[in-house]
């Protein structure tokens, strides 16, 4: 936010905001990872340009996995679900780069999910 007199304006003055690539980074998170969600293991090949978490909602029924890639290169993920009871139903993407704001898509479950170069992808896979 910009307060009316100028960035060192009075910030009790209305003024204008602007959403941010961080903003949207953010949302890559806090819109999918719930309270009472848990951590669970990933392993995957991390460098300082790659990497992610993953997570599981309370009802079993949701996996959620969060990859930053800031290479300059797109990444295609070949998956091994290891420890999950059932295969996805369904695997929507949400991905932020610097020109995306959490778009989504729908990849077929068959399919390899593909991040973009510069992106944070959220995977939500669903039971």
């Amino acid at each position: 936010m910009v307060p009316a007199g100028g960035e060192y304006g009075d910030i009790e003055q209305e003024g204008t905001y602007q959403a941010t690539p961080t903003l949207w980074v953010l949302g890559n998170y806090s819109r999918f990872i719930r309270p009472g969600y848990r951590r669970i293991n990933m392993t995957l090949n991390e460098s300082r340009s790659f990497f992610g978490s993953a997570w599981i909602s309370p009802d079993g029924d949701k996996v959620v996995a969060v990859y930053t890639n800031l290479s300059d290169k797109g990444v295609r993920l070949v998956e091994t679900h290891e420890g999950w009871s059932k295969e996805a139903k369904s695997v929507t993407t949400y991905t932020t780069t610097s020109s995306k704001n959490l778009k989504e898509a729908t990849v077929d479950v068959h399919n390899n999910v593909e991040l973009d170069a510069g992106s944070v992808t959220t995977v939500v896979y669903g039971f």
